[in-house]
């Protein structure tokens, strides 16, 4: 059980002799009820064929210069498509220093 091993266990192991979980929700039929959902339809985005994600759990581990460098080496290969790059990292976002950037973003709400 996801609560016993991420919850339960760990607060034993500070030396508490007993732990009682109570909760006003039955989590089984929560958990059921949210996979049965599944997953939100995804909206494609009109003109984009394939989407490349740079991700981990871990900062400083490379990911803007892997993304970067794989942007950069797709538009040099097939120089007839256009690529798109974006720094999702709201709170140090270093693409537009690597890619000598210095005007703002435009917004396009259209």
């Amino acid at each position: 059980m996801i609560i016993k091993r991420n919850i339960i266990l760990p607060v034993k192991k500070l030396f508490v002799a007993q732990v009682r979980l109570t909760s006003s929700i039955d989590v089984k039929k929560h958990q059921s009820d949210l996979m049965a959902k599944g997953l939100p339809k995804i909206k494609p985005i009109p003109g984009v064929k394939d989407i490349l994600l740079v991700a981990s759990g871990k900062g400083g581990v490379g990911k803007s210069t892997t993304a970067v460098n794989l942007a950069m080496g797709l538009a040099s290969v097939k120089p007839e498509i256009q690529v798109g790059l974006l720094d999702a990292d709201v709170f140090g976002p270093s693409i537009p220093l690597m890619m000598n950037l210095n005007e703002s973003p435009l917004l396009n709400d259209g």
